[in-house]
């Protein structure tokens, strides 16, 4: 049988070792902050220069997406997430034709497949063969010309487009 004074003792070395895992006996130490390697020194090689840049259109807010451009039969087609699509040369970035792609749908498609807080193009930008592709956040992939940026076609698929689309000839 235990005595108080043994109970006490063991009472007193369970509080204690169930204290030593708080900060309380530790110091008021900080962790200390691991800082990534300086990069090393290269020498450049080739030199690297802008010959044209050109905004196409509003991007993504504080959302982090990225839409690359496609580059076919000497033409950029580039798009925006806010729905612009631009075809420039790329020789000097000169605007061929700009379209937006609200202007597909009418207002009932809009209000039913489109808010305000979506992005509307978010699959980038493919082109092939006379078409330029892009993806929605509607969940469409809508086909243009590459002549003109007229609509060839569009289509539904299952969910919002999240891959740059791709054509083949």
């Amino acid at each position: 049988m235990i005595n108080s004074r043994q109970m006490r003792l063991l009472i007193w070395s369970l509080a204690l070792s169930a204290m030593s895992g708080c900060s309380w006996f530790g110091g008021d130490d900080e962790p200390e902050e691991i800082k990534p390697n300086p990069l090393p020194g290269f020498n450049q090689e080739v030199r690297l220069e802008v010959l044209w840049n050109q905004k196409i259109g509003g991007g993504s807010g504080d959302r982090a997406i990225r839409l690359r451009p496609a580059i076919f039969a000497g033409r950029v087609f580039a798009a925006s997430a806010d729905g612009k699509i631009k075809a420039l040369t790329t020789d000097k970035g000169r605007i061929i034709w700009e379209a937006e792609v609200k202007d597909f749908y009418t207002k009932e498609e809009l209000s039913f497949g489109f808010s305000k807080d979506l992005d509307v193009i978010t699959g980038g930008v493919g082109a092939g063969g006379d078409l330029v592709v892009v993806g929605t956040g509607s969940g469409e992939i809508l086909a243009l010309n590459q002549s003109d940026g007229s609509l060839a076609w569009k289509s539904r698929v299952a969910s919002e487009v999240l891959s740059q689309p791709q054509i083949d000839d």
